[in-house]
């Protein structure tokens, strides 16, 4: 059970603060105009003046990270590749746990390898960091 929830905030975690960073100031931009109208809706949703300036923000988080929150799939097909390769040696394989941690840590340099790939090629007219301190 604990590993479970363990997994399951970690995965939130991750979500918020390294793959979805642009939603979660989307969602908390969309919290704080929630919160600045919250005196007017409260005058055709009575229940809304019981809620504190935090579900506002909570609110708008969750609403801008629902879609990366339940998807399941990496966007990149190199990795999708590596996962699904990894689980086909560790089912077909009679390995021993210090074995497939070994093909674990294989597996996890080899998407990071990826991921540093995709990286370094950002498109820097694209970019807006590069534009805003270049």
């Amino acid at each position: 059970m604990k590993d479970t929830i363990t997994r399951m905030l970690l995965k939130i975690v991750n979500i918020l603060f390294l793959y979805n960073v642009l939603g979660t100031c989307y969602g908390c931009l969309f919290g704080l105009i929630l919160l600045s109208l919250k005196a007017a809706l409260a005058t055709y949703i009575p229940i809304v003046a019981l809620v504190e300036w935090y579900g506002f923000i909570s609110f708008g988080i969750l609403m801008f990270n629902i879609k990366p929150m339940v998807k399941k799939k990496y966007e990149d097909p190199k990795i999708e590749m590596q996962l699904k390769y990894l689980r086909e040696i560790l089912k077909e394989a009679n390995l021993s746990d210090k074995e497939k941690r070994v093909y674990w840590r294989e597996t996890i340099n080899c998407i990071l390898n990826i991921s540093t790939e995709n990286m370094n090629k950002t498109d820097k007219d694209n970019d807006f960091n590069y534009k805003l301190f270049a």
